[in-house]
């Protein structure tokens, strides 16, 4: 079976949403469905991210370690994509970002990961996390298979991702077993109640109408 090419949603050189085939879809995502930008950039504004040496567990406790995921202009900058890409993706699919930011010795650091909603389920996977997608091997850099792949961590075991205020989490485990889904690198997961997200927005979401798609990119 030959691999379905992504969709592509935004492609600028810093900011990267596609929808790609999810094989653990199973009976399906409950996409498409319309969000507004308020509703995503809450999902963004709550993602923080820790050490891994950190206590995964005292992230579920205080913010005090915590760092936001995204900055003020970067969440600004992924929303309105974001909000397409519900819009168009199937029960089949799930949405993915990339964003670029200069780094260190002029490498480009990546910001990378994953979104999807199964079963009132919104699950937010963050591969990376302002990491040079190179790696230096006596001398010579190459770049990381993860910067082509933005469910692909470049440094496995960096971090853990969690989410403020706490309220809004589904506890992973649970969620796993029900739907027995895979996931490479459980810490770099959160998953979210949806009805408690789009409740803390004025404007309940709308279901979308199946997207028609006529080619690999959307205008």
């Amino acid at each position: 079976m030959h691999a379905v090419p992504p969709v592509i949603i935004q492609s600028d050189g810093q900011i990267g949403i596609r929808l790609v085939d999810d094989p653990q879809a199973g009976s399906g995502h409950k996409h498409p469905l319309v969000l507004t930008q308020d509703q995503v950039a809450l999902v963004l504004k709550g993602l923080r991210v820790l050490k891994r040496q950190d206590s995964v567990v005292s992230l579920f406790k205080t913010d005090a370690n915590a760092v936001p995921v995204f900055t003020e202009d970067e969440m600004k900058r992924l929303t309105p994509g974001l909000v397409q890409a519900f819009a168009h993706a199937t029960p089949q699919q799930l949405v993915t970002f990339s964003l670029h930011a200069p780094a260190a010795a002029q490498q480009r650091a990546v910001t990378s990961g994953g979104l999807f909603i199964h079963d009132g389920h919104l699950f937010v996977i963050l591969a990376n996390h302002r990491t040079a997608p190179s790696i230096s091997s006596e001398g010579a850099t190459t770049e990381s298979p993860g910067i082509e792949d933005p469910l692909l961590s470049i440094r496995p075991r960096g971090f853990a991702l969690g989410f403020m205020p706490v309220e809004m989490q589904v506890p992973l485990t649970y969620v796993l077993m029900e739907e027995n889904r895979r996931l490479d690198d459980e810490a770099k997961v959160v998953v979210l109640d949806v009805q408690r997200v789009l409740a803390r927005s004025s404007i309940p979401p709308i279901p979308a109408m199946p997207a028609i798609l006529g080619g690999p990119s959307l205008p």
